[in-house]
């Protein structure tokens, strides 16, 4: 039985740790979720589909770039 709860913040996380080394999206929702031991259904929670994860992680790494780049000190002078 699984057991583990997941968060979008580490839905997230786990999609980018897969697509990093392979360059692709998971080749399923079902399997994506079975490597991560936990379910489908605790997935569909907070996304319909792999896109809703890439519009997510697009906006967290444009929050985190300029985020970087107001603090830069080049930036500011």
């Amino acid at each position: 039985m699984k057991t583990e709860v997941f968060t979008k913040g580490s839905i997230i996380e786990a999609y980018s740790d897969y697509i990093l080394p392979y360059g692709e999206r998971p080749k399923s929702i079902y399997q994506f979720t079975e490597d991560l031991n936990t379910t489908e259904q605790e997935f569909y929670k907070y996304y319909g589909n792999f896109e809703a994860i890439d519009r997510d992680y697009l906006k967290i790494l444009f929050e985190k770039s300029l985020e970087l780049s107001i603090t830069a000190e080049h930036f500011i002078n």
